[in-house]
């Protein structure tokens, strides 16, 4: 499901709702990420949340990755710097 459309969801039954929830992986690298909303299923079907969710998120989950590889190439030619130091 993750691979095929690059999103998961579940139904989680709690005490007194169900829950839906949609995911999307936030590349990191060797790390392993997601970003995830998690809504009551009485509140909006599964579809519509999808519809309405998936771009934001993968937008997201975009920046997030982006600035998270970024901070890391940084930090790796300050840690360069410093052992020629």
């Amino acid at each position: 499901d993750i691979k095929a459309h690059g999103y998961a969801t579940a139904m989680r039954t709690r005490r007194l709702i169900d829950e839906y929830t949609v995911s999307v992986p936030v590349p990191m690298g060797d790390r392993s990420a997601a970003l995830t909303v998690r809504f009551a299923a009485s509140a909006l079907p599964l579809k519509a949340a999808a519809d309405r969710f998936l771009p934001k998120l993968r937008l997201c989950a975009a920046k997030i990755s982006t600035q998270f590889l970024e901070q890391q190439a940084l930090a790796r030619a300050r840690d360069a710097r410093q052992a020629t130091a």
